[in-house]
C-alpha cells in the first residue's frame, strides 16, 4: 500500500513521499505551500504550487525512512477514531477504545496505540465542541448559535433560558417541564466543584415520581449566594 496522505496523531494532514512524512509549514508568495520533514532535525522540504504540483524539493534526509507498517498503523488509528467519535459523540472514551480494540484491522494494539487513541478522542472532541468563553459577554454572544445546534433526541432545544441581565443559563426541555408538573415531590441541590467557567454554581432540580428521582433542570449561576 502506497500512502500519499495521512493524519498525524493530532489529526493534522501529512504527506508521504518515499516513506518520509512531511507536515505543512507555511504559505509562501504566490500561494506556494512549503512542507517540511516531520523529523525536526531534518532539512528536507517540498514546495507545492496552487495546483498541488511539486515546484521545488529537497528530499535529502539525514535519517532512515519511516517504517511502512508503522505509517499504516498511524494512518489507520487517528482517522478511524475521529470518525468514530463524530458518529458516537455521547459515548464514553473507554467504550470507543474497547470498540476499536475489538474491531480494528490491525493484529495487535500495544500501549502506544491506546495512548494515540486517547489523544485522538480528545483532539476530535475539542474540534467538535465550541471553545469555553472567558467571560459572560462572550458567553451570551456565543449561546444563540449553540442553542440552534444543541438539541435532544426529540428535537427539543436543550438551552431553555439565557438570561443576559442576571447571567443565568438553564438547561432543560419542555418535556421536563411537563414532567415536573406531574411529580409528587421536588428536590433541589447545588454544587460548586462541577461548574464550568465563568459560572460559580450548578443548581439542579430533581423530580420524584413512581419511586424514582429524575434530574430535570440544570441552572448555571454566576455566584455562590443563596439569592442567585
Amino acid at each position: 500500500m502506497n500512502l500519499k496522505n495521512m493524519l498525524s496523531e493530532k489529526l493534522k494532514p501529512l504527506r508521504v513521499v518515499n516513506n518520509n512524512k512531511f507536515r505543512f509549514y507555511r504559505t509562501l508568495a504566490n500561494d506556494v505551500q512549503r512542507w517540511v520533514c516531520c523529523t525536526k532535525t531534518c532539512n528536507a522540504n517540498i514546495k507545492y504550487d496552487v495546483n498541488g504540483a511539486i515546484c521545488e524539493q529537497n528530499t535529502t534526509h539525514n535519517h532512515e525512512p519511516d517504517d511502512l507498517q508503522s505509517m499504516l498503523r498511524q494512518n489507520f488509528l487517528p482517522q478511524k477514531v475521529s470518525n468514530c467519535v463524530i458518529e458516537q459523540l455521547s459515548d464514553r472514551p473507554s467504550k470507543i477504545i474497547h470498540f476499536e480494540i475489538s474491531s480494528t484491522a490491525l493484529n495487535v494494539l500495544d500501549s502506544n496505540d491506546i495512548t494515540v487513541i486517547r489523544k485522538n478522542i480528545h483532539t476530535a472532541l475539542m474540534n467538535i465542541y465550541p471553545k469555553l468563553s472567558r467571560d459572560f459577554p462572550q458567553l451570551h454572544a456565543t449561546l444563540p448559535d449553540v442553542i440552534i445546534e444543541i438539541q435532544t433526541k426529540n428535537n427539543e432545544k436543550w438551552i431553555f433560558i439565557n438570561d443576559v441581565q442576571y447571567n443565568i443559563v438553564c438547561c432543560t426541555t419542555q418535556m421536563n417541564l411537563d414532567f415536573l408538573n406531574q411529580c409528587d415531590s421536588i428536590f433541589m441541590d447545588s454544587t460548586f466543584s462541577s461548574c464550568p467557567f465563568p459560572f460559580k454554581q450548578l443548581f439542579v432540580i430533581h423530580g420524584f415520581k413512581n419511586s424514582s428521582y429524575a434530574p430535570l433542570f440544570f441552572y448555571l449561576l454566576p455566584n455562590k449566594c443563596h439569592n442567585a
